[in-house]
């Protein structure tokens, strides 16, 4: 929920929705040291829109200490949908 907030759908796409799958990387206190495309939606601006999200949205909420200690690369899919007129 806390990336959704940050979520800006691409101006001028005539394409209505993408997924894209991202792959980041956080350090302890919940801030976005990396973000990238891991499997891309076939257009460049929804794929840059996705890793911008993720880095507008730093820092996220921490992840609990037992999940921090087992490492802090995280793999999500960010889907984007336009809702006809």
């Amino acid at each position: 929920m806390h990336l959704d907030k940050f979520k800006r759908y691409p101006a001028d796409r005539s394409q209505r929705s993408a997924e894209i799958l991202i792959t980041m990387t956080l350090d302890r206190m919940g801030r976005v040291l990396s973000a990238s495309v891991t499997k891309g939606s076939g257009d460049e601006a929804f794929d840059h829109a996705a890793v911008a999200m993720v880095e507008r949205a730093s820092p996220v909420p921490p992840p609990p200490p037992l999940i921090a200690d087992e490492g802090l690369d995280f793999s999500l899919p960010v889907i984007f949908k336009k809702n006809a007129k």
